[in-house]
């Protein structure tokens, strides 16, 4: 079973969500693709402590990715001070003095700050998910939003949307998506919430499964997880892939209510023998869930959600309807998560800026083991 999520920024940081899904992917996959925003959240702060300190100013100031004014002014004066200095052929030794003094200084700025940015990376369940990309299961990469030749370990878009990627182990995924994509402003018809609903041509969404709160958890106990589930979910998996190549062919409704719906009951089953998992639920944290929906849609749904969110040009998104009913009829298999109380919700315009993703206020460390058209 392979899975892709792809993130893109937005106003409101939902990073708690985005932690939700990649974790729950990692333990449902066999083959797991991070690309995007996520891959920077995960990659960010090893990557910054590596770079000397002139070079972390010059990235934190450049990318904008502290917030903190005082904390900018800082950046841009030393930066500004670094200019200064190295236009000297020959800087008297009290410059130089005053330059290392400054950079020292940076450097506990700069480590104070990264202090505070791990600490909300650990809380929204960020941290350590570099730990598991570990072998040829879960990988993260970059993405080129533009046409041309793809760079090392990134991906087009356009590449990704019509499951036509140069790299095998990423083609015909389910796409793990948030709540905010079952919107109005996406899909524009019925959609079948119930298994003796579903219609030919007529897109589906199940509600499947709860996964318990997974970010929580360390590297060590995801670790663990992951191999209780591949022992005890081998079935779902197969045929959970299986019907991913179906809807990719034409489509898999059939499938999956005939062998992927049916293996639900096995997920609960191996959740539930689970005893890191079960130690969660003495921790309030760890009693919030979310609940898993499954099924197919057209690409066209998808298409439009990653244009309206400016992950995909206008010129391609063009180029993919344009050529859509040249393509082969085929659907898009996706697991949606929706917190407590909103499954399968479909969300209007005027509701979207009051939805709030339920998160824990206080986290604490688990220290035991552990429109088809």
């Amino acid at each position: 079973m392979r899975c892709i999520q792809l993130d893109f920024t937005s106003d409101s940081f939902q990073g708690y969500e985005y932690a939700y899904r990649i974790r729950t992917g990692y333990l449902l996959s066999n083959m797991l693709n991070i690309v995007g925003y996520c891959t920077h959240l995960i990659t960010i702060s090893p990557f910054i402590k590596q770079l000397p300190v002139a070079k972390r100013a010059k990235f934190m100031y450049d990318t904008k990715l502290c917030e903190d004014e005082d904390v900018q002014g800082i950046l841009e004066n030393f930066l500004d001070q670094q200019k200064e200095f190295k236009s000297m052929k020959h800087p008297p030794n009290n410059i130089f003095l005053l330059s290392k003094k400054l950079e020292n200084a940076l450097a506990n700025v700069v480590s104070e700050w990264l202090v505070g940015f791990d600490k909300n990376l650990t809380k929204h369940g960020l941290t350590g998910l570099l730990d598991l990309c570990v072998n040829d299961s879960f990988e993260i990469s970059d993405l080129e939003t533009t046409t041309g030749i793809e760079s090392e370990n990134s991906y087009l878009t356009i590449k990704l949307l019509n499951n036509k990627s140069d790299e095998e182990n990423i083609n015909n995924s389910v796409w793990l998506m948030p709540e905010l994509f079952y919107h109005e402003n996406y899909f524009e018809t019925l959609v079948a919430t119930n298994i003796d609903e579903i219609e030919e041509d007529m897109p589906y969404l199940i509600k499947c499964f709860d996964m318990p709160n997974l970010n929580i958890l360390s590297v060590k106990e995801m670790e663990s997880l992951k191999k209780m589930f591949n022992l005890a979910l081998a079935s779902f998996k197969a045929e959970t892939q299986e019907w991913a190549n179906r809807c990719y062919q034409s489509n898999g409704k059939k499938h999956f209510i005939d062998h992927v719906f049916p293996t639900m009951p096995s997920i609960k089953e191996t959740i539930d023998a689970s005893e890191i998992i079960n130690h969660l639920k003495n921790i309030p944290a760890g009693q919030l869930s979310a609940s898993i929906c499954m099924g197919e849609i057209s690409p066209l749904i998808l298409w439009k959600y990653y244009y309206l969110n400016k992950l995909l040009s206008e010129e391609d998104y063009n180029e993919l309807v344009e050529e859509y009913d040249s393509l082969p009829n085929y659907t898009i298999p996706i697991m949606v998560f929706f917190s407590p109380g909103n499954e399968l919700k479909l969300l209007k315009n005027e509701e979207t800026e009051s939805l709030e993703v339920v998160e824990p206020t206080k986290v604490t460390t688990v220290r035991k083991y552990i429109n088809i058209d």
